[in-house]
C-alpha cells in the first residue's frame, strides 16, 4: 500500500495584517503607544463622560460571539453596571421579531451523533460545506447508507451525496414553501421525515440572516411539529449558544446601525467584516465621539474609526469556555504565551469594572467567572428552541438580496489573516452571479 504523507498546513500571519501588541491611543490623529493603566483610564473617562446626565443607552457593546463564556459574561456584566441594553453578538441579524419569545437558547435541536444515523433530514437556508464542514461529512455518512437528505437554499451546491430532494428557491419564498410543506402530507420531504424514527430540521446561516427570520423560523418549526422531527439551528460561531444562554443579546446591532450610539465598545470585533453590511456598521462608527477596540490585530478600518486599541489574546493564548451546538460546555487552557503586552479580555474587563466601581468583577481566574456564569448541571434545561412567534410575513425587500453566506475562510479574524488558507480558492473572492428571475423582473 503507498502510504502518502500530509504536508503540513502552516498558518502565518501576513505582513500586512499586524497583531495587536501594545494599547494605543490616538491623539491628534496619530496613534501613540501607551502603557495599560493609561489605556484603561482613558476609556474609564470614556464611558463616564458619555454616560453622564442619564445618557447610558447612547453606548453600545459590539461582542463577537466568538468570544468565550467567561468574556461574554463579564461584558454583558460591564453593559448592566454601567446602564447600558445595547449589546448585541448577532452581529449578521437582520430580523429581530423573536427576541423575547424564545422558551431557551437555540442549539442544534439534538445530539451531533444523532445525525450521523437519523433517517431524514430537511435543511434550509445553509451552505453546508462552507459553514458546516465536519456535520457535512456525518451528513454525507447518512445518505450514503440510505438516510433522505433534502436541501432547500438559494442556489444548487455541489455536496457529494445523494439527496431526496434539493429545492433552489428566491429566499423570500422559503417562509411560504415551509408553511405549505408543513401542511402537505402527501409532500415526499414531508412523508419522509414523519416516517423516520429519527429526524431532524436545520436552518442555516442565511436563513438565521434573512430579513423574514421569524417567519421562516415559525413555519420550520411548525413542519417538525407536525412530523415529529427535532428542530434546531446551525450556530454561526463558536460560542453562538454560550451567548443565547447568557442571554447576552439585550440590544439590536441594526437598531445600533441605524442610530449611531456616541460610544461603541467593540470586543474583538472587525466592523467590516463580522457584521451584516459591513459599510454601514463602519458609516455608524464614525459618527460616534469613541470607538474602543478590544482586538488581537490592527487593521485599517479599526485605525481609521477608533481612538483606542486595546491588545487581547485570541482563544489560544488563554483560559475559557465555549458552548458548542449542541449544548455541551467546553473548557480549555491558553497553549501558547500572549504576545507582547495582550491580555486575556476577561482580565480587561475585570480590571475596567473595578475602575469603573462596579460590583461583582472580584475574579482572580476565568474558573471563578465560568461557576457564576454557566451552572453545568442545569445546562441542558436551558436549550429549547420552542418559540411562541406567531407573526404575519415581512413584506418583501425591494431590490437585490445576496446569498452566498460568509466563506469558510472569512468567518474570523484568524482565518482570515492565515495566509495558507487565504491561498485556497475556498478564500477567494466569487463571481457575482444573478437568479434567472430576478433578471427577468429587471427587464434584462
Amino acid at each position: 500500500m503507498l502510504a502518502v504523507r500530509p504536508r503540513p498546513l502552516r498558518l502565518r500571519r501576513p505582513k500586512p495584517c499586524k497583531p495587536s501588541e501594545n494599547p494605543k491611543i490616538k491623539q491628534g490623529g496619530e496613534w501613540i503607544d501607551v502603557d495599560w493603566q493609561t489605556a484603561l483610564e482613558y476609556v474609564r473617562n470614556g464611558i463616564e463622560c458619555i454616560a453622564k446626565d442619564g445618557n447610558q443607552e447612547q453606548i453600545g457593546f459590539w461582542a463577537n460571539p466568538m468570544n468565550t463564556q467567561e468574556e461574554l459574561y463579564l461584558a454583558k456584566k460591564l453593559a448592566n453596571g454601567i446602564g447600558s441594553r445595547h449589546f448585541a453578538t448577532r452581529l449578521r441579524e437582520q430580523d429581530g421579531r423573536l427576541k423575547g419569545t424564545l422558551a431557551g437558547a437555540q442549539w442544534l435541536g439534538c445530539n451531533i451523533a444523532d445525525l450521523s444515523d437519523a433517517e431524514a433530514v430537511l435543511v434550509v437556508g445553509a451552505n453546508l460545506r462552507q459553514e458546516q464542514p465536519l456535520l457535512t461529512a456525518r451528513l454525507r455518512v447518512a445518505a450514503n447508507q440510505g438516510s433522505k437528505i433534502s436541501v432547500v437554499a438559494a442556489r444548487k451546491e455541489q455536496l457529494h451525496m445523494p439527496l431526496a430532494a434539493q429545492e433552489t428557491l428566491h429566499p423570500n419564498q422559503w417562509a411560504g414553501y415551509l408553511k405549505t410543506l408543513a401542511a402537505d402530507a402527501a409532500n415526499p420531504i414531508h412523508a419522509g421525515l414523519k416516517d423516520a424514527e429519527k429526524a431532524a430540521v436545520l436552518l442555516g446561516a442565511e436563513a438565521q440572516n434573512h430579513p423574514d427570520y421569524a417567519a421562516i423560523y415559525a413555519a420550520a418549526q411548525r413542519l417538525a411539529e407536525q412530523t415529529g422531527a427535532s428542530f434546531g439551528i446551525l450556530p454561526q460561531a463558536a460560542n453562538s449558544v454560550g451567548a443565547d444562554l447568557l442571554e447576552a443579546d439585550s440590544g439590536s446591532i441594526a437598531e445600533m446601525i441605524a442610530a449611531p450610539k456616541q460610544a461603541v465598545l467593540l470586543l474583538n470585533v472587525e466592523p467590516e467584516a463580522d457584521v451584516a453590511g459591513g459599510a454601514a456598521a463602519v458609516a455608524a462608527l464614525k459618527q460616534a465621539k469613541s470607538v474602543m477596540a478590544f482586538t488581537p490585530f490592527v487593521s485599517d478600518t479599526l485605525l481609521d474609526v477608533c481612538d483606542v486599541l486595546l491588545p487581547i489574546a485570541p482563544f489560544t493564548e488563554t483560559s475559557g469556555s465555549f458552548v458548542n451546538m449542541e449544548g455541551r460546555l467546553q473548557s480549555f487552557h491558553g497553549v501558547v504565551k500572549g504576545l507582547g503586552e495582550s491580555r486575556p479580555l476577561w482580565k480587561i474587563l475585570r480590571v475596567l469594572g473595578n475602575l469603573l466601581e462596579l460590583e461583582g468583577f472580584e475574579y482572580d481566574s476565568s474558573e471563578q467567572i465560568l461557576h457564576d456564569a454557566l451552572d453545568a448541571q442545569r445546562l441542558p434545561e436551558k436549550l429549547n428552541n420552542r418559540s411562541s412567534w406567531q407573526g404575519e410575513a415581512a413584506p418583501a425587500a425591494a431590490g437585490l438580496i445576496r446569498t452566498g453566506g460568509v466563506g469558510i475562510y472569512h468567518t474570523d479574524a484568524i482565518v482570515r489573516r492565515a495566509e495558507a488558507l487565504q491561498q485556497t480558492s475556498h478564500a477567494q473572492v466569487p463571481p457575482a452571479r444573478v437568479h434567472p428571475d430576478t433578471l427577468a423582473a429587471l427587464g434584462l
